[in-house]
């Protein structure tokens, strides 16, 4: 045998292709198939010690505090221990997250152990990359059952080196291959022993598709009853967990056993919180500058609410506050947000903050997930169904958005939208702690959606406290500024009628509030157009609440000034000629939109019998107070058109009533209907009013509006009739066409004409 043979078999027995060059040994490509391995040697390359209850990778891991949790613990043993007739062989301990489920499955563990009970665990742990994955789930519990019952540890081995890549197959083979075959082949010869796997953190091991893996795969095993093991999983109620758990051949073989109000959390977390500050008032180097009642019992009673049921809270501010290197008093005020945290050091809520961005980062859409949250915490609290009107979603569209929050919100399917842990918004709210998920800039996007939506008229339930609350959070900006510019308080007039019911309280002052402080760098031109057009939309629709206004602190009084220049403007322009018993006067415009709610009381009030011998003829109208009642009917944007030929009220023209007194569903208001060439000219030296009447035909009429047409029905044709024979004003007109025009001419004569018959548009009931 050569040199390079005996080196080659000495020092590269298991290397292919050597290649020796001088001195040096270079071997490339070297293939082991394990062959040179035991079974238990390739079982530990694949164990993650971490992964064990008692691992001391996991120093201090949370556990129960003493007393509490008692309830819950003595249900989980009971079950284990079979105290009852069991039905079940697998269990799934749920809640929210930080809920307790992590130190109640370690307290768990350790109390059967105690009690002789062979325990077998895992605990899932997504920042550790040997526990994150269900890769090695079942050689760790292979090795523990090992160590648990040694007679399994021969035919575990030898099923590992019978199939070396065993590792690299399928969980349910691993699972039937090192685990329930030794266990059964154990179980026929020694059927007295028994074994619990504790399973724990499911839902931060990969993926959904992995995860409902193992639930299945563990569940089939136990359906045949046949071996003398249980198995306890804990983990959030992920969607996709749920679904497993809730499959049918998983859950005949599952009880649950959910962490709710049932177990009385706070009054667990009272006596947590209670003993904690005992020990730091015992033990902390601080403790002389403590006082003896401190903390105080609000003080406890904040940190017990804000905990809302779940251990997570309350043990990262007993953590905070056991700092050694910094006064307990000092950090409590930081907790409670009365002093910043100090730069360089921890903050009080590290531990919390690192869960909620874990759990955030599973969000597939978050821009819309953050605008659902934003919503409820900047507005007010909300039904579900208000939500997603306001933003345009389906009941499924907000469920697929949200679905990824569920360990950290309520139940979906309830009427409002709850938080499981009342320092969530605290956390979404502050930059520094929630980097990317903060929503601080999100009230300025939204009140601008709302303003889009309330133009958009689509939107006629929009909630007015949303606005008020989203504006006083927001940011200036000038796209927010344009729509405060746009705004128009007639958009909302189903929001100032509750205001007039006293439903909505105080707005629109707090809204004009809010406005007022925004500091857009417009000398308040924003502020005063909607302080403006809410004082003359309230003014004009609900005077009584004109009040409610001035006593929030907004001066209005300059506002109702010009009202009442606008109207003695108004009433100046409407002159009165009692000698001729007819209204002369510049042509009065009257928008229909802007008519007062009662309408008819107006114009009942404005006619008067005189004059109604002449069928035909203009009613007269006596009342001195009707100039000042067309005033207030006619709106702000209906006095900018006052010089516009104007729409007209009609004298009954109806052929079967040849006498009677003029009354107000008699009239109609109608549109302009006459032509230039009809008009008198501005240069007119008479001012003059034209009003046209026209009976509308009684089938048109609604019981709820005198002057509407039913939907869809025109008003009948009439049938003209032959000219009367009477002398006077209208003699020779037939009433069909009996529309006139009555002014003063330049003699003071009145003088009638005829005039095309205006067309009847049907009209919209009052709202």
């Amino acid at each position: 045998m050569s040199l390079i043979d005996t080196v080659r078999q000495s020092f590269f027995d298991c290397a292919n292709n050597v290649t020796i060059l001088g001195g040096s040994f270079i071997a490339n490509g070297r293939q082991g198939t394990g062959k040179d391995k035991s079974g238990f040697e390739l079982l530990l390359e694949h164990v993650a010690t971490s992964a064990f209850h008692n691992s001391k990778q996991r120093l201090d891991p949370p556990r129960c505090h003493e007393h509490t949790r008692e309830a819950v613990l003595q249900e989980l043993f009971g079950w284990i221990v079979g105290k009852v007739p069991r039905t079940t062989w697998m269990a799934w301990l749920n809640g929210a997250a930080g809920a307790g489920k992590t130190a109640i499955c370690q307290s768990l563990a350790e109390r059967c152990i105690a009690q002789g009970i062979l325990v077998a665990s895992f605990f899932f742990f997504w920042t550790d990359n040997t526990r994150n994955t269900i890769d090695r789930l079942v050689a760790t519990l292979a090795y523990q059952i090992i160590q648990l019952i040694p007679g399994t540890k021969e035919l575990i081995t030898q099923a590992i080196e019978s199939n070396p890549l065993i590792f690299e197959q399928s969980l349910e083979t691993q699972v039937n291959d090192l685990i329930v075959g030794p266990l059964r082949s154990l179980h026929t010869a020694d059927p007295s022993w028994k074994l619990v796997f504790i399973i724990h953190g499911v839902d931060e091991c990969g993926q959904p598709d992995e995860r409902k893996n193992l639930i299945r795969t563990i569940a089939k095993i136990l359906h045949p009853q046949d071996l003398p093991l249980v198995v306890l999983f804990g983990s959030r109620r992920d969607y996709d967990l749920v679904m497993a758990f809730s499959s049918q051949n998983v859950d005949a073989v599952l009880s649950q056993f959910p962490l709710n109000d049932h177990y009385q959390p706070e009054k667990d977390i009272r006596l947590f919180l209670d003993d904690s500050f005992n020990e730091i008032k015992q033990t902390h180097p601080f403790k002389k500058n403590l006082s003896a009642d401190w903390p105080s019992a609000s003080h406890v009673q904040e940190i017990v609410d804000k905990s809302s049921g779940q251990f997570i809270y309350a043990s990262v501010v007993i953590t905070f506050l056991s700092i050694p290197t910094s006064s307990p008093a000092t950090q409590l005020d930081i907790v409670r947000g009365l002093r910043p945290p100090d730069t360089g050091r921890i903050t009080p809520f590290a531990q919390l903050d690192t869960l909620y961005r874990h759990i955030f980062a599973q969000v597939l859409d978050l821009p819309a997930a953050l605008k659902i949250l934003a919503f409820t915490i900047f507005g007010v609290p909300h039904f579900l169904q208000s939500t997603r009107y306001f933003l345009q979603l389906t009941r499924e569209d907000m469920h697929t958005i949200l679905a990824p929050l569920a360990s950290v919100l309520g139940d979906l399917d309830e009427a409002e939208l709850t938080f499981r842990h009342a320092s969530l918004p605290e956390f979404l709210r502050c930059r520094e702690r929630s980097k990317e998920y903060c929503i601080d800039a999100l009230p300025t996007q939204l009140s601008i959606l709302w303003f889009e939506n309330l133009a958009s008229g689509r939107f006629p339930m929009l909630a007015p406290a949303d606005i008020t609350n989203l504006i006083e959070h927001v940011e200036p900006s000038a796209e927010l500024h344009e729509k405060l510019l746009a705004y128009s308080p007639s958009q909302q007039h189903s929001s100032f009628h509750s205001v007039a019911l006293n439903f909505c309280g105080s707005y629109p002052a707090r809204f004009l509030n809010a406005v007022r402080d925004l500091k857009f760098g417009d000398d308040g031109k924003a502020y005063q157009h909607v302080l403006d057009a809410i004082v003359r939309y309230v003014k004009q629709e609900f005077p009584a609440s004109i009040d409610n206004i001035a006593e929030n602190g907004h001066e209005i009084s300059q506002i109702l000034e010009e009202i009442k220049n606008e109207e003695k403007e108004t009433r100046a322009r409407l002159t009165w000629n009692r000698n001729a018993n007819t209204l002369v006067n510049t042509e009065v415009v009257v928008d229909e939109m802007s008519i007062m709610p009662n309408p008819a009381a107006v114009y009942h009030r404005s006619l008067s019998p005189a004059n109604t011998h002449k069928s035909h003829a203009l009613p007269s109208i006596t009342s001195s107070t009707f100039p000042a009642r067309i005033a207030s009917c006619i709106s702000e944007s209906t006095r900018k058109r006052m010089r516009a030929p104007g729409t007209n009220l009609a004298a009954p023209t109806d052929p079967t009533r040849r006498s009677g007194t003029a009354k107000a569903d008699d009239l109609k208001v109608l549109p302009k209907s006459s032509t230039a060439s009809d008009r008198p000219s501005a240069s007119s030296e008479t001012p003059h009013v034209v009003v046209t009447a026209r009976r509308a035909p009684f089938a048109a009429r609604t019981p709820s509006h005198p002057y509407a047409t039913h939907k869809g029905h025109a008003p009948a044709a009439r049938t003209p009739m032959a000219p009367t024979k009477r002398a006077g004003p209208g003699a020779g007109i037939p009433p069909s066409a009996a529309i006139i025009r009555t002014r003063n001419d330049h003699s003071g004569k009145a003088v009638q004409t005829k005039a095309p018959a205006p067309k009847v548009l049907k009209k919209t009931p009052w709202r």
